[in-house]
């Protein structure tokens, strides 16, 4: 009989490489992606902001609608789980005047069933005999008992343990102390010029956020960096060149972030920036968008858009392990300030010659039979009628 013989043959596999919690690749390069948390500006850039870039928000003269997006930004990095830096020039108390009205998280507010504990609640028992056999797939859908004695429905985020791409906020609401106290606030004043700052962020992301470790099943978190009003006044640090300073922090921290789990919402003026500085700091950002003001501007508005409060405007998208950009829908939206939320919009011309416009120009008819196709007897002296 012929003897069976063994082989050390394995088959090989990929090793699933675990991502980072609150992160998804892109359809389009695959370039791992963070939410804004704002829905709509996740879709302007591609389905979110690339881990690696800077964003570049140019705030308005005027108005400060730029910082709802900078607080979106901190919202959905504490919601997630990810370190968040605030660098700013403010004094203390402000900045925590500023972060106390970052908008309130709504997605996990879910309305629990009530617990065990509550009188007169039987958790349905569930054995071999009364389990579901035609619709069994509805059995995720029943109510649960959790270790801690309370019972939530099985499809919901808590039972999961799933985190959103993108949360749900209510600007009208914000978060408590607890929450604020996990963002690390920076004060730029306290450094003695731009490479003591930059050696401060580097030492944070050489420690937890580098991009080629070793481990690739770990589990990895991402750094969000926000720069409030960069190269401002405010970010004075005593240097000779303040602008050339910038200029060349703005520059390593972008090599420093091509390299490493970190991305950067920053917002900059163009009005208290000498124009040539404003364009390298353009030129060094990966993505840019422009947010314009009505109020601020004195284009006349249509009336169509009397409801919104100004333009949001991209500038430049970023071109990551592709030669084309995303290219969205329209590269020019409508922003509207609601009590809860920030909206955008694309902009829709009405009709010409709508009946306001008609009203405004003095020729709208007094009665019904002014009308040109209307019936009885016309006001001319033609007795033709339509």
């Amino acid at each position: 009989a012929m003897q069976k013989t063994s082989t050390s043959f394995v088959r090989g596999g990929r090793t699933q490489i675990s991502l980072p919690t609150g992160s998804k690749p892109s359809l389009q390069n695959g370039q791992l992606l963070v939410s804004t948390g704002l829905h709509e500006l996740d879709e302007i850039l591609g389905g979110g902001l690339a881990v690696g870039t800077i964003l570049l928000i140019e705030e308005d003269e005027q108005t400060c609608f730029f910082n709802y997006l900078l607080r979106y930004f901190l919202a959905e990095g504490l919601a997630i789980g990810h370190r968040t830096e605030f660098l700013s020039g403010m004094i203390s108390s402000d900045t925590q005047q500023y972060l106390k009205r970052l908008p309130k998280n709504l997605t996990l507010e879910e309305p629990d069933i009530p617990t065990s504990q509550a009188p007169g609640y039987v958790p349905p028992q569930l054995d071999q005999s009364s389990k579901m056999k035609i619709a069994w797939q509805y059995e995720k859908y029943l109510a649960k008992e959790s270790d801690d004695g309370t019972s939530f429905r099985s499809g919901s985020l808590k039972a999961q343990k799933v985190n959103a791409f993108c949360h749900s906020y209510d600007l009208s609401r914000g978060c408590d102390t607890e929450t604020i106290q996990k963002v690390h606030s920076i004060d730029v004043s306290t450094f003695d010029g731009f490479p003591s700052l930059y050696n401060h962020i580097r030492s944070i992301i050489e420690a937890d956020f580098k991009s080629d470790v070793a481990d690739k099943t770990k589990e990895r978190s991402i750094l969000r960096i926000a720069l409030h009003s960069f190269a401002s006044p405010l970010w004075a640090l005593h240097s000779q060149d303040d602008d050339r300073e910038a200029l060349l922090f703005l520059h390593a921290l972008r090599g420093l972030l091509r390299s490493s789990l970190a991305v950067c919402t920053m917002s900059a003026a163009s009005h208290v920036i000498s124009p040539k500085t404003f364009r390298k700091i353009e030129n060094l950002a990966d993505a840019i968008i422009r947010m314009e003001s009505f109020e601020s501007s004195n284009i006349p508005i249509a009336e169509s858009f009397s409801d919104f409060d100004g333009l949001f405007k991209v500038i430049k998208l970023p071109a990551l392990n592709s030669l084309q950009c995303h290219l969205p829908v329209t590269y020019n939206y409508i922003f509207k300030l609601k009590r809860r939320k920030f909206h955008l919009e694309i902009p829709h011309m009405g009709p010409a010659e709508t009946r306001t416009t008609k009203e405004r120009s003095g020729n709208v008819p007094k009665s019904v039979n002014d009308i040109l196709c209307a019936p009885g007897p016309a006001k001319s002296q033609n007795n033709l009628d339509f």
